[in-house]
């Protein structure tokens, strides 16, 4: 995560259907944060290749990520990649 200085960010779950199709890849976020930590917008930077993949990234970010607080009041951005990997 460039920038971040904490938080909770905890890895994504694989989707179900990803993983029978076999899909992999790396997804690119921008996250927009508001002072208060939470996550206000995440927009897709770069695709995985698989709709299913950036989808479940954009979504995982949005109900799971959380930054520590800020007084400035500003908000601030960071750029993440999820990486998508069958083992």
């Amino acid at each position: 995560m460039t920038g971040a200085e904490g938080g909770t960010f905890p890895a994504p779950k694989y989707p179900p259907v990803a993983l029978e199709q076999r899909q992999q890849g790396t997804v690119t976020l921008i996250i927009g944060v508001k002072p208060d930590g939470s996550v206000e917008s995440v927009e897709l930077k770069t695709s995985s290749g698989h709709s299913t993949l950036d989808r479940a990234a954009i979504q995982h970010v949005k109900t799971k990520y959380k930054f520590l607080p800020i007084t400035s009041g500003e908000m601030r951005f960071f750029e993440k990649d999820i990486q998508y990997q069958m083992q």
